[in-house]
């Protein structure tokens, strides 16, 4: 298993795995409606938007030449924070892959990373009934502190968990 940064030849694939992971994750969770207008050319571009940043982080994780999965992280986005809370903003596999420790692979990476460049605290976002992955976030000691808000295109409660 290699992990690597991305680079904007990976956006497609990228935003190809992102699809995949929600359709799969959120069948249940989410309204079909919006699973089924995922657009590749517009999470393309949207990913090529995100790698290109200079103060965020795409990781991949590569198995066999095919992007297995990947996280993004960047300085958070929450105006109240410090300056010094990292943020995970996305982690996905492809379903193939799920529960072969990638995932922990990437978060892993993900902390690391933000933690070198002096983010101690990290935070991130994740659906109010998304039981698996608040599991997984809970057993790398992120903790629910209280704050919730409406997805804006979801339009579903998402919970902030965070990491001392």
């Amino acid at each position: 298993m290699l992990i690597r940064q991305a680079t904007l030849q990976d956006a497609r694939n990228i935003a190809s795995v992102h699809i995949e992971s929600w359709q799969f994750a959120y069948k249940n969770l989410m309204h079909q409606d919006i699973l089924n207008r995922l657009d590749i050319e517009a999470r393309t571009k949207s990913w090529e938007n995100i790698i290109a940043e200079s103060n965020s982080w795409v990781f991949i994780a590569i198995e066999h030449n095919v992007i297995a999965g990947f996280v993004h992280c960047c300085p958070s986005r929450e105006l109240l924070l410090s300056a010094k809370v990292g943020e995970i903003t996305a982690i996905y596999l492809k379903p193939c892959y799920l529960r072969k420790g990638i995932g922990t692979l990437l978060l892993t990476k993900a902390i690391e990373y933000l933690q070198s460049h002096g983010y101690g605290m990290q935070m991130l976002w994740v659906l109010e009934k998304n039981t698996e992955a608040i599991n997984f976030y809970k057993s790398f000691s992120f903790k629910f502190e209280g704050k919730t808000m409406i997805h804006p295109t979801t339009l579903l409660v998402e919970h902030c968990y965070i990491n001392y």
